[in-house]
């Protein structure tokens, strides 16, 4: 027994200073295995305190790029685009026409002019008839150049027609005019006196003498 006692402690001395030989078993006797101690292994420390930030040499690791997703429905690379101009359909403004003269209907309107020669002074007109109211015969060259103006009174039939400018031979033209009720003949209000529509018109020769 006291063998035994002996042999224990001496193990346990020597197992203590890492240098017992590997010793005998006794017979009959069983030595429990020695259990390390884990905190006293530097292999068995936690993982957190060997990766220590303050370690010399030691690289942090780059952060790794967002994984954040668009919503679902968009698209990542899409942008709101324009859409493309249309080309400009606005036309330049056209010049001021002159304005044109109403007419008026008067289905007993007449007018008559004969070729004839003259010194370029005046033009006889045959008859100039109109049905109401008050007018002109308005003589014209003809390119259309207005010559001269003569007023008409209701059922006038005869009449002579002083120029204002001075006609030359060729092909000369009459129309009646309705007075727009200033008494003064204005080409662009006196209302063109037509008949079924058509103006009441007359072209003639003159010759000059």
């Amino acid at each position: 027994m006291r063998l035994t006692v002996v042999a224990l402690l001496a193990a346990s001395l020597l197992a203590g200073c890492g240098e017992a030989p590997p010793a005998e078993p006794l017979a009959g006797i069983t030595v429990p295995a020695r259990t390390a101690d884990p905190s006293a292994d530097p292999s068995t420390s936690s993982p957190s305190a060997s990766a220590s930030p303050s370690t010399p040499g030691a690289t942090a690791a780059p952060p790794s790029p967002s994984t954040t997703r668009p919503p679902s429905g968009s698209s990542p690379s899409s942008e709101p685009t324009q859409p493309p101009a249309r080309p400009s359909t606005s036309r330049p403004p056209s010049a001021p026409s002159r304005p044109v003269p109403h007419t008026v209907e008067d289905p007993l309107a007449e007018l008559d002019v004969e070729d004839q020669r003259g010194d370029g002074g005046s033009v006889t007109v045959a008859e100039a008839v109109l049905s109401r109211g008050s007018g002109w015969v308005v003589v014209r060259s003809s390119s259309g150049r207005i010559l001269g103006t003569a007023p008409v009174r209701q059922g006038t039939r005869l009449l002579r027609v002083v120029l204002d400018r001075p006609a030359t031979t060729g092909v000369l033209r009459a129309e009646l005019r309705k007075d727009d009720g200033d008494g003064r003949f204005r080409a662009s209000t006196d209302l063109v006196v037509t008949e079924d529509g058509e103006r009441v018109s007359e072209s003639f020769e003159y010759v000059l003498e």
